[in-house]
């Protein structure tokens, strides 16, 4: 092997990549995979990063050809002639900050988490607002999902406006609460900004609607009345939005005859909306009828909430046992989106499926003439799909497990259902089904097959957190998976999933049973001991070297192993002990290893400057310096030679 191909060998190809933490190591319960795919060989490089926190500031090597774009406006500038070259051309002058930097190209490319960086720590640009800004800000933090940042900063900003943002803030931030769920704040906010004197008629007239809509959404009936007559009175409006609230007020008054009323003769599709579910709930139609014309209203593609809205009429509607397949649709749907319903559908989703499914459950068994009371026969017909839907099958073996009816193994009965809801990508199901929430079953209550999947699962989303914890509840390690590969698997989801100690604690203990281990076991174990060192948890990756140092059979190894022992050791703040491994890492390189020994150097020598021994590390530089043929690495060498020079008259002027 080459001296450039050991550059980078194999743990430390691994170590390059462990930075991202994305660890996509999803194993099946009869899987020994790897728990990371090996990451590409790092570029070829004179020397490998540096420890993070360390002092070692690199200059670039001199462009000898370089030529500045500085316009001298004609002046005489002293410089020599530019050369004819047709691939320089001049720009235009620019800032280098990060105001100057390509919003739009981030834009483009949906780099949101990117661009809320640049706009929390960018200065202005020349012709951008505050507000502007903030507005930016706070779009990219709702299309992310992230409410409850957003809620704190919407909350900041209105407690900490100025009297002219009151209007803006105050809408934005009351109907942000009503829409999630705080009905109560949102009615503080609406009657504060209604006490500020300046206020201008257009914002009180928003601010009172908000009012009422708060009322509602509270239940308080009586005092939406007071406040929806108060307002008509004052304003009467005429645009459908008021229309439908008005009608909103009646049905929730359990007059939709009323409603029904006010709606007529409105062609827009909020009020065809809620026209029919009014004439649904006055029985002047019936529940096929309504659905049919439900059906047939074209709602605008960028209407969610239309679209959510006629969804929730659709799972009331359709109550009837002959409409239980219309009903599950909707259900699912509403579940899928977890968004809050208006109170006047009330409806408890979970249990409002669970009824449903019982429906399409007993049609199935009697249309199929199954035996009821034999729950290994209504099993046997899932596990051998036959012709029925995914809708039948679902709703069979929730209706099944619900009552109670298991197959002889409880396990694929759960793990079946699992299973069947990931390949019809029903994940909200799922969290409906099982949890701590579970209509069907907690984590606890669940067998280890499907805890297994729902943590292949986990990880697949990248949720340590959860995967860690149903890790924990298995009981027993698969019979399809060998004990050193259920141990690495085991610790490294605990690492990543919080629980740092109780995953080194677990692998250090079957280290110390082996008397030996190949060199694949060897790298996935040291796989973990690097994210211990990306968590910054040095100690436990020290104690885990050490364990697995008397495992080690090859020279290639011991050195490696030193390297990142030297590396942790620089983590706690220990540069002279560091040194000592990197050192030793330096002199067990071979003669075919000349990159990792310069490396190795290197890092030593940025630890003893750290350790302030000057002397020692001005001798390290020195012997590389004395072997070093590329001019990168000499100016890198000399770089650090000159910071040592500064560092001595620093101290001396003390």
């Amino acid at each position: 092997m080459n001296a450039s191909s050991r550059a980078f060998p194999f743990w430390t190809a691994r170590r390059v990549a462990r930075s991202a933490v994305s660890i996509l190591f999803v194993l099946s319960a009869g899987s020994a995979r790897a728990l990371a795919e090996d990451a590409p060989q790092a570029a070829s490089s004179d020397l490998p990063v540096a420890p993070q926190g360390s002092e070692s500031a690199i200059t670039l090597a001199p462009q000898l050809d370089f030529q500045t774009l500085l316009d001298f406006s004609g002046g005489v500038s002293g410089l020599p002639p530019r050369s004819n070259n047709s691939d320089r051309l001049g720009i235009e002058p620019f800032g280098v900050g990060l105001s100057d930097l390509n919003d739009a190209a981030l834009r483009e490319q949906s780099l949101d988490e990117l661009r809320l960086y640049v706009l929390e720590h960018a200065p202005l640009g020349t012709n951008e607002s505050f507000a502007e800004r903030r507005r930016s800000r706070w779009l990219l933090l709702q299309r992310a999902g992230k409410r409850e940042r957003l809620t704190e900063e919407l909350w900041h900003a209105f407690s900490n406006r100025e009297v002219h943002e009151t209007s803006e803030l105050g809408l934005r931030l009351g109907s942000w609460l009503i829409e999630h769920g705080a009905a109560d704040d949102a009615l503080k906010v609406f009657q504060e900004m209604l006490a500020t004197p300046e206020l201008d008629a257009g914002s009180v007239r928003q601010a009172r609607l908000g009012i009422i809509e708060g009322f509602l959404a509270i239940d308080d009936v009586e005092r939406a009345d007071a406040a929806a007559r108060d307002f008509q009175n004052d304003y009467d409006p005429k645009e459908p939005s008021w229309t439908v609230l008005q009608a909103r007020l009646a049905l929730r008054q359990d007059d939709p005859t009323r409603a029904a009323e006010i709606l007529q003769d409105n062609p827009s599709v909020s009020t065809q909306l809620w026209l029919i579910f009014s004439e649904w709930r006055s029985l002047t139609i019936e529940a096929p009828v309504a659905l049919s014309r439900l059906g047939a209203i074209p709602i605008p593609a960028e209407s969610e909430t239309l679209e959510r809205t006629r969804t929730a009429m659709v799972a009331v509607i359709a109550d009837q046992p002959s409409l239980a397949a219309t009903r599950v649709n909707a259900l699912e749907r509403l579940i899928e989106w977890a968004e809050e319903l208006d109170p006047l559908f009330a409806l408890d989703l979970p249990q409002a499926l669970l009824v449903a499914y019982g429906h399409i459950a007993h049609t199935v068994i009697k249309e199929r003439g199954m035996d009821s009371s034999s729950a290994e026969g209504l099993w046997q017909a899932l596990w051998q799909k036959g012709d029925l839907s995914a809708l039948e099958e679902r709703a069979l073996a929730v209706n099944l497990i619900w009552t109670g009816l298991y197959p002889s193994t409880p396990v694929s009965g759960y793990g079946w259902l699992i299973r069947h809801c990931l390949s019809h990508q029903k994940l909200g199901l799922i969290q409906v089904f099982f949890g701590d929430r579970g209509v069907l079953a907690s984590y606890e209550a669940l067998d280890d097959g499907a805890l297994l999947i729902l943590m292949d699962e986990a990880l697949r989303n990248t949720d340590f957190a959860l995967a860690a914890a149903l890790q924990r509840l298995i009981r027993k390690r698969p019979d399809t998976i060998d004990l050193g590969a259920w141990v690495v698997r085991t610790a490294r989801i605990q690492v990543l999933g919080g629980y740092p100690k109780l995953g080194a604690d677990n692998l250090d203990q079957w280290l110390s049973t082996l008397k030996e281990i190949s060199p694949d076991s060897l790298d996935r174990v040291m796989q973990i001991m690097f994210d211990l060192q990306f968590l910054e948890q040095h100690e436990l990756a020290i104690k885990l070297f050490e364990s697995a140092s008397r495992l080690i059979r090859t020279a290639d190894q011991k050195r490696e192993l030193f390297y990142w022992m030297g590396q942790s050791w620089l983590g706690i703040d220990e540069p002279a002990r560091a040194a000592a491994y990197f050192l030793e890492s330096a002199n067990l390189s071979g003669p075919n290893d000349l990159l990792w020994r310069r490396s190795a150097l290197y890092q030593a020598g940025l630890a003893l400057e750290a350790a302030t021994f000057y002397d020692d590390a001005t001798q390290v530089y020195q012997q590389l310096l004395s072997d070093a043929n590329d001019a990168k690495l000499q100016a890198k060498l000399q770089y650090r030679l000159a910071q040592i020079q500064l560092a001595r008259i620093r101290q001396e002027g003390r």
